[in-house]
């Protein structure tokens, strides 16, 4: 007993010697995070001039114009309003230093200087935005040895892992605050325009002024952009969201070359996958972006995409949602084959697709078919004959079309919300399913038997 006793109490000593080497400063290491990556964190001040309409002179009335008319020429009066956030120097090219951002901490600026922990300012220019990520890249010119930020793969994630915040909230400078990753892949919000980018969810605190500062990991490397906070007040509750930096390499790249970006067009009407299909699917639990329709002549049209398909992955990247099609598709660069793994018809098949840029001449295109269809059910058929005095039988098979796009060839062909389609191409339908597989096997005219208003009708529509 003694003999265990001994052990324990060794083992016991042994932890202690252990801990208390791990809390020695020299070995602390979001002390060595923070002296790495505080130099390249800066804070960014904005100046922002309007002009707002302050109505007539009130002697204009003692001064009239020469036919007795009142001068009603306008009065204007020049604001100046002031904004502040923070940003990280991505890039060196020669003298020109590049400072990344969020683009709605420089929208509209007409000044901009920048500011380093050790007290150095400079002034700077906006290079470009790409207001769809929230990013914005602005440059300044110095000789001066500037730190170069060490940028990570925000791809490497996992739940859990360390996070440090470093920005300027509220104005105080080079401020360090400590979290974890809470999550990865949160799609953006409804209504925000930055809708071509996820974002990494953070408990690290973030405030008011962090906008465009750093998120990083236990080795000091940018793995985020601070962006925005999940909050009722307006201060940090704990549910801060940061873009993943891969997000951003590709921009940083476009608005040195370019000045701007570029967004990759595939030419498809999408959404996730519709229960009516996912029940008639092999694999149930099978995720992707789901193709209701595409346009003429598109990239996704002339590469073999066709209604139907549930596109699965992109360049290998998982597909798991709509959302996540249309930001890889925004990453993909025009002209340059992507490849595309899908499942038709309960088939794997791999397709390759060469995005486009949209033009004009794309925006003049149709979709095609152009409608959402749903399972015609015995419910619905219930409904319509109770509230439309129609005598459908309840045996009725097909589908039942929901939404009709303007800028479809269903729409000229005259197919509305409401017809029941039964039969596609001389073949009878039972549901959503059956639907589209006949419309991907169709050719130049496709023809539909359709139920409205109790008459039977027959549309033709050309997808050509």
């Amino acid at each position: 007993m003694i003999q265990s006793s001994k052990k324990i109490l060794i083992i016991l000593l042994g932890c202690i010697s252990a801990l208390a080497f791990a809390s020695n400063a020299s070995d602390n290491p979001f002390r060595k995070v923070a002296k790495d990556v505080i130099p390249v964190v800066v804070q960014i001040d904005t100046v922002t001039k309007t002009k707002v309409k302050t109505g007539q002179n009130p002697f204009d009335f003692f001064f009239k114009n020469q036919d007795g008319s009142e001068n009603e020429t306008p009065q204007y009066r020049e604001f100046e309003s002031r904004g502040l956030g923070s940003g990280i120097v991505v890039e060196s090219r020669g003298n020109k230093k590049y400072v990344l951002t969020n683009s709605h901490v420089i929208k509209d600026a007409n000044k901009l200087s920048i500011h380093f922990s050790n007290g150095r300012s400079y002034d700077a220019e906006i290079v470009g935005e790409d207001k769809r990520r929230d990013l914005g890249l602005i440059v300044f010119e110095t000789k001066d040895d500037i730190p170069i930020a060490k940028l990570g793969d925000s791809d490497d994630l996992y739940i859990g892992d360390w996070a440090i915040a470093i920005g300027s909230p509220l104005g105080y400078e080079s401020s360090v605050t400590l979290g974890i990753i809470s999550a990865v892949g949160r799609p953006s919000v409804t209504g925000m325009e930055a809708d071509f980018t996820d974002y990494i969810q953070t408990d690290a605190a973030i405030n008011q002024g962090n906008s465009g500062g750093a998120l990083v990991n236990i080795d000091g490397e940018i793995i985020g952009i601070n962006t925005w906070i999940a909050s009722g007040s307006g201060g940090n509750i704990g549910l801060g969201f940061s873009i993943p930096i891969n997000n951003a390499k590709p921009v940083i790249k476009a608005l040195i070359e370019k000045g701007s970006v570029e967004y990759g067009w595939l030419g498809v009407s999408m959404g996730n996958i519709p229960n009516d299909i996912s029940q008639d699917l092999r694999d149930k639990d099978l995720k992707g972006a789901f193709v209701h329709s595409l346009f003429k002549d598109s990239p996704a049209d002339k590469g073999g995409l066709k209604p139907g398909d549930i596109i699965t992955r992109v360049n290998g990247r998982v597909i798991k949602d709509s959302e996540d099609l249309l930001s890889s598709v925004g990453n993909l660069p025009a002209g340059e084959a992507a490849n595309f793994e899908l499942v038709r018809d309960n088939k794997n098949l791999q397709l390759k697709i060469f995005p486009e840029l949209r033009d004009t001449k794309s925006l003049k295109s149709l979709l095609w078919p152009g409608i959402n269809v749903v399972n015609l059910t015995k419910e619905i058929v219930d409904s319509i004959n109770e509230h439309y005095n129609s005598n459908l039988r309840t045996s009725t098979k097909g589908v039942i079309v929901i939404s009709v796009a303007n800028d479809s060839i269903a729409k000229l062909t005259g197919v509305l919300p409401g017809d029941i389609i039964t039969n596609v191409e001389g073949n009878n339908i039972k549901n959503v399913t059956e639907f589209f597989n006949e419309i991907s096997t169709a050719d130049s005219e496709v023809s539909f038997s359709v139920i409205r208003n109790n008459q039977k009708i027959k549309l033709i529509l050309s997808n050509e």
